[in-house]
């Protein structure tokens, strides 16, 4: 089932909130699925390497220390990676090139190495000097926006990879020739070191609930592309039906105060965000931009919790009309959608979202963490 051929070094950085990587942490879904990744591959007997803070709760084979929560010289990672203080970056990046070095020397780091990032590891280019120096094999997980930096990317839907494909065109086409009669070569051929996976999600907690209770979920943050103007309507136009929404800010729309059908949540402890989830009728998630994957709505199906959402992104691959949702692109659509979810079967939407998000996900990214180390001899044929 896995190889264990290589090894895996996931390396953070010193920024909200990309730094945190535990379970319960629910502000950045990024850090929790590479978490979860972590916490699978270590289980099934692969060294797996984390480098971070020391509060971070990364279940690996070793944990290396680049900052300390106490350390002032940190005190600013709370906010943006612009303000970060240079100091800090400097001390976080010559921290782990000095166990890089020391890893090197004792085999810890070797040529099955893998090294696995997050977002906005792009602010550390000394690091990132020292592994390409190395000819190193660099990984981004999960890739869900359209900036990016690793020769190897894992993306969460087939609906991001190809926006990012499209994104990335230019004339990387031009090469594929082969009227000169040489070999096909994959050197200046980036989307060959793609490849679309999906997360593994953390099916021990969010476990299926047979009853509901009678309200309507939105999860997520307020902004235009969320669909939030579609919420406000649903709540106005379903004024005896009863929403939650849970925000991961402190800011709520306007026109939500006077709204009597309405409950809001903001930041909830992880035991409760679970709870709110599990015991909802159906979550909502009418995004407007094309999603690129939408952590809440699956963390919803794995408790047998149906969505109702837009005809796009991701949810083109996650939803299936009557089966575990709706999804859709009229106004009619959404009314529609909120009269027939209760007629779902919550048992089988649980059953089918815990065969699809589960550790059996492993083998993916074994094959592909393979294919990893074969291209880094640039030896496609024999891949």
């Amino acid at each position: 089932f896995m190889s264990k051929k290589y090894n895996i070094h996931i390396i953070s950085t010193p920024t909200l909130p990309v730094q945190y990587y535990h379970r319960e942490y629910g502000i950045n879904p990024f850090n929790q699925k590479t978490y979860l990744l972590s916490r699978a591959l270590t289980k099934n007997g692969i060294k797996t390497f984390f480098y971070g803070y020391d509060d971070s709760a990364m279940k690996c084979t070793k944990h290396f220390i680049l900052g300390n929560n106490k350390d002032p010289l940190f005190k600013k990672r709370t906010e943006t990676i612009t303000s970060l203080q240079i100091d800090a970056l400097n001390l976080w990046t010559s921290n782990f090139i000095e166990y890089y070095e020391k890893n090197k020397a004792d085999g810890t780091i070797d040529g099955g190495s893998i090294f696995l990032f997050n977002r906005n590891c792009r602010i550390m280019p000394k690091l990132w000097d020292v592994l390409n120096k190395d000819n190193a094999i660099i990984c981004e997980y999960p890739v869900a926006y359209l900036t990016s930096a690793s020769t190897y990317k894992i993306f969460e839907s087939h609906s991001i990879q190809h926006l990012y494909m499209g994104y990335q065109h230019r004339a990387d086409t031009e090469h594929l020739s082969l009227h000169d009669g040489k070999k096909f070569d994959t050197t200046n051929n980036s989307f060959f070191t793609y490849k679309q996976i999906r997360p593994i999600m953390d099916t021990d907690t969010f476990t299926f609930t047979k009853k509901s209770e009678d309200y309507y979920l939105y999860v997520g943050r307020i902004l235009e592309a969320k669909g939030i103007g579609i919420l406000l309507s649903l709540v106005t136009q379903f004024p005896d039906k009863k929403f939650v929404f849970m925000f991961s800010s402190y800011h709520t729309p306007h026109a939500l105060d006077d709204a009597k059908n309405v409950t809001i949540y903001t930041a909830p402890e992880f035991e409760k965000k679970v709870e709110i989830i599990r015991n909802a009728r159906a979550l909502i998630s009418p995004t407007l931009a094309s999603e690129c994957f939408g952590s809440a709505h699956i963390e919803g199906q794995l408790c047998g919790v149906p969505s109702i959402t837009t005809d796009w992104g991701a949810f083109t691959e996650t939803i299936k009309n009557g089966v575990n949702g709706f999804r859709c692109r009229s106004w009619s659509d959404f009314c529609s959608a909120m009269s027939s979810i209760k007629d779902l079967d919550r048992e089988k939407i649980s059953k089918d979202a815990h065969d699809k998000y589960g550790e059996a996900q492993l083998g993916e990214f074994n094959h592909f963490f393979e294919y990893m180390a074969t291209c880094k001899l640039n030896n496609w044929y024999n891949s």
